[in-house]
């Protein structure tokens, strides 16, 4: 059966709209709206199936009961545990997930920042962002950065340093001293810093270990780095995504592919394949959901009011092998 309107309603009912919005949101003892008047309009209601305007209702209280999250891709594995697990809690919440893919593209986050804010979205989460907001698309309502420190934004993010030292700690003293880092040109600069500070410095090595691609899905170039790698003698290679360690790993299973059988791999992060492939690897494992619901409960007190200070929380990793 198709829903009639409230106008419709108050004219089935011979009152106004206020009077049938009164009695619907249970205020017609306050009014002194008669008995049976509000006995005939919810009798109305019920017969011509009456659904009430939700976002008419949210908006008229200031809020359109909606949380804007930006992810780069659902590809990568802690993108999609992080999504997954913000969308239970806000839903829990009584809230709705406004999604917006940005592929790590400046111009296209922006325009998705300006589409949550026409839509009048009551905050947004910003997952694993791969470049800073534009002031120019700076958005006027609650932000909250996961994954990433934003210096203008309260945010979650993992303890990257501990994860550093805990891969390096652990290759160390077991001869894996050559080490060699494969990772993006315009992301994780905080995990870049760490592995420069916490091996090429300290260890006085030559700062020609790092190997950048722009794009985890260049199977060419990142085919590249890896034979350089093993031309290189380095013992232990460590990739800056789950993602790039799940495509070295397809790549190196090529049969022109040689010089890795006793090279150690480590990820910043887990992807499903590690449980199945032969060779062992160890890796930083990020506490996904935590983060998840820590970020979004801190979006909710920004959204109340109860919180007005940048804060920036680290959660820290638990190092696997």
């Amino acid at each position: 059966m198709k829903s009639i309107s409230l106008l419709q309603l108050a004219r089935l009912a011979g009152v106004s709209k206020t009077t049938v919005s009164l009695i619907l949101n249970g205020k017609s003892d306050r009014y002194k709206i008669s008995s049976s008047t509000k006995k005939r309009v919810l009798k109305l209601a019920t017969e011509n199936n009456y659904k009430p305007n939700i976002l008419a209702r949210n908006l008229s209280m200031g809020k359109s009961m909606t949380v804007g999250v930006i992810v780069p891709d659902l590809k990568d594995h802690d993108n999609s545990v992080l999504v997954g697990t913000i969308e239970q809690e806000l839903f829990a919440a009584g809230y709705q997930m406004v999604l917006g893919i940005s592929g790590s593209d400046e111009e296209r986050t922006e325009k998705i920042l300006l589409e949550m804010t026409e839509r009048k979205v009551d905050g947004i989460l910003y997952v694993s962002p791969g470049d800073k907001i534009s002031d120019a698309s700076e958005p006027e309502i609650p932000l909250v950065s996961v994954g990433d420190i934003s210096e203008d934004h309260p945010s979650v993010t993992i303890d990257v340093d501990a994860g550093m030292k805990m891969i390096i700690g652990y290759w160390y003293p077991r001869g894996r001293r050559t080490m060699g880092y494969v990772g993006l040109t315009k992301r994780n600069e905080d995990i870049k810093k760490s592995f420069h500070e916490n091996y090429i410095e300290r260890f006085s090595m030559k700062d020609d270990r790092l190997f950048l691609v722009a794009d985890q899905f260049d199977k060419k170039k990142l085919k590249q780095h890896l034979l350089s790698i093993a031309k290189k003698g380095i013992n232990a290679v460590f990739f800056e995504t789950p993602l790039l360690a799940f495509q070295a790993l397809k790549i190196l299973k090529e049969p022109d592919m040689y010089g890795f059988e006793d090279v150690a791999i480590g990820s910043f992060g887990y992807h499903p394949s590690f449980d199945v492939v032969q060779k062992d690897i160890i890796y930083v494992s990020k506490p996904l959901e935590k983060m998840a619901k820590e970020s979004t409960g801190m979006l909710f007190d920004l959204m109340s009011g109860k919180q007005h200070e940048v804060i920036h929380k680290k959660t820290e990793p638990q190092f696997l092998f």
